[in-house]
């Protein structure tokens, strides 16, 4: 006679019953990470974007104010009239000293300390690219 002893199942210990409770922890851990990664990526481009578009504008401004001010103290209408024609050239197209186009506002004009120097001044939208997910244009 031949007696088969019962299959026995092992009893679960506590760590197996914790690994079982928490699967699927490391997917929203990881959907979490993606979202903080996202949020530093749009921070550092959009910022250097920032930057690089300001660095510009301010060249433009340089570059009109000294192709204006040869014209100066003599001539201040033609010194603004080619301070805007320089800053056409470099991008920033205004129809008359300090009429917006496309956003842009530019404004040129005879310092009133100094009549050998010409100020100009332009300012420009600059647009976003992942921070308009976070709702910032």
């Amino acid at each position: 006679m031949s007696t088969t002893a019962p299959a026995t199942v092992p009893a679960q210990t506590a760590a197996s019953k914790r690994r079982l409770s928490s699967r699927g922890q490391i997917l929203i851990i990881y959907v979490m990470a993606i979202f903080v990664f996202v949020g530093m990526l749009a921070v550092v481009v959009d910022i250097s974007w920032y930057w690089i578009s300001s660095n510009r504008i301010q060249k433009a401004a340089d570059a009109a104010a000294l192709a204006g001010v040869v014209w100066l103290p003599g001539n201040e209408q033609k010194a603004v009239q080619t301070a805007i024609y320089e800053a056409a050239k470099n991008g920033y197209t205004v129809t008359t000293s300090g009429v917006q186009q496309g956003g842009v506002t530019l404004t040129a004009g005879k310092d009133a300390t100094n009549p050998h120097r010409l100020t100009v001044s332009i300012n420009a939208p600059v647009g976003t690219f992942f921070m308009r997910v976070f709702g910032l244009t």
